[in-house]
């Protein structure tokens, strides 16, 4: 534990268990949270103490993805660019009215 730590920080669970109030910050800093997201992905959190840090999080929600909108429909495009951890995959999630057809060329230029 961070000698520097006070009562913002909190204590590395010696086995795995359920917290109520996930902490993202550290000394008065951290970042905005989405509490509903965060008491989903607690591993997320902190890394375990079994954790080497060598798996990276694939785990992407598309709402955090940018939204297209075209005359035919919506899509949401994840590549490469905004998930690092991903080198092999990309995805889309797509919303078309009847008819149209996507093209992946498309809506990467757009």
């Amino acid at each position: 534990m961070d000698p520097d730590c006070n009562n913002s920080c909190t204590k590395e669970p010696s086995s795995p268990q359920l917290i109520s109030s996930p902490q993202t910050n550290r000394h008065a800093t951290g970042g905005g949270t989405n509490r509903q997201i965060n008491l989903q992905n607690l591993e997320n959190l902190g890394a375990q103490s079994t954790d080497s840090g060598t798996v990276p999080n694939l785990k992407w929600s598309f709402s955090d993805s940018k939204t297209k909108i075209f005359n035919g429909g919506w899509t949401r495009t994840q590549v490469v660019a905004y998930l690092l951890a991903s080198h092999d995959l990309a995805a889309a999630q797509q919303h078309l009215k009847k008819g149209p057809v996507f093209s992946p060329k498309t809506a990467a230029t757009t």
